[in-house]
């Protein structure tokens, strides 16, 4: 009976050894991940406090490392002088009845150049007959001929000037002042529409738009893409207006080889004879969020702000903006909308907030 207490109690005794050796190695084997794990915390806690101060100052920080990695690109902002425009229309049209109206006017010229010259001739003709008449050489009948062949030649010379300053004021009516010019004077700008190296534009001004001066240059395009346009230069303002809007026409001309004869233009027409002072941003340097226009400004080697655009328009090839950025600003222009991702990310809260 002692023999089987002593083995129980044996038994018991080293169960429990085992037991007690089996936490304390348990324990002290999780120790040290223990400790890394309230590292690990305390970092993340110190990381979120600072990126929580970054925000506020709703800064985004990257070292140029990062920078580089990223692919990040800045340039810096110049000032810019801006019209702003309205939105028209015109055509290219044919200048088939210009170029009638020139051959018209050149051969009226050459008829009172020849009616001219028979007008000297028979006026020479009529002061030798009238002084062999005064000698008796010759008989009043021969001088008679020769004075009514002379009033023929005169009155051929005044049609030839009658029939050339209808040409004239047919041109004038229909082409206005600066375009008859060209066809009397043979304008080698005139030759550039009729060899096809230029197209002649009428385009309709806004009726509501009072010019007071002549915009000398306007930016057409076949379609409504104003990256499209290019520029066109004044003529003369057009001596008709249109019959359907009653607005007020002007002739452009443009190279041929963008704009055909025939072609359906929109007209970009700067409104303001003073321009608006602002920057220009390239449109890969705005990202959208929200509707809204966002750009990056760099205001430190390792800082970046997002800065909303309020004050802007849509040009060819980016943004014309007013206020918020200024000339001498650096901003991404490569980039943007991966800051834009950063700064999103880092408002994400921790599962411990």
């Amino acid at each position: 009976m002692t023999k089987l207490c002593k083995r129980a109690f044996s038994l018991i005794i080293s169960g429990f050894m085992k037991v007690f050796y089996s936490v304390v190695f348990s324990f002290f084997a999780a120790l040290p991940f223990a400790l890394n794990a309230d590292d690990d915390d305390q970092n993340s806690k110190a990381a979120a406090k600072s990126s929580a101060t970054l925000k506020g100052q709703n800064l985004i920080v990257l070292d140029k490392a990062q920078q580089l990695a990223s692919g990040l690109k800045t340039i810096k902002l110049k000032a810019i002088t801006h019209r702003a425009e309205l939105l028209s229309y015109g055509t290219a049209i044919s200048i088939e009845p210009l170029v009638s109206l020139q051959n018209q006017y050149l051969t009226g010229l050459a008829q009172q150049s020849s009616a001219k010259a028979k007008v000297v001739f028979s006026q020479n003709n009529v002061n030798r007959l009238s002084y062999l008449h005064r000698e008796q050489i010759i008989a009043s009948r021969v001088l008679q001929e020769q004075q009514a062949v002379l009033q023929a030649d005169k009155a051929t010379l005044e049609s030839s000037h009658y029939l050339r300053a209808q040409m004239i004021s047919t041109a004038q009516l229909l082409w206005g002042q600066t375009l008859t010019d060209w066809i009397v004077s043979s304008d080698a700008r005139l030759t550039a529409l009729a060899q096809q190296r230029m197209s002649l534009l009428k385009i309709n001004f806004p009726a509501n738009i009072a010019i007071n001066q002549p915009i000398k240059t306007i930016f057409v395009a076949p379609t409504a893409n104003r990256n499209q346009a290019i520029a066109a230069e004044f003529i003369s303002s057009a001596p008709q207006a249109d019959n359907f809007s009653q607005a007020q026409q002007y002739f452009y001309q443009v190279p041929m080889q963008q704009i055909k004869t025939g072609m359906r233009v929109n007209a970009w027409i700067p409104t303001q004879q003073q321009g608006q002072a602002g920057v220009m941003i390239p449109e890969s340097a705005v990202c959208w969020h929200l509707g809204q226009a966002l750009v990056f400004t760099k205001v430190a080697p390792q800082q970046f702000s997002r800065q909303v655009l309020v004050d802007y328009q849509k040009l060819a090839g980016g943004y014309f903006v007013r206020s918020g950025v200024k000339a001498g600003d650096e901003i991404v222009n490569v980039g943007a909308q991966m800051l834009l991702s950063q700064e999103f990310k880092g408002q994400i809260p921790d599962e411990d907030d």
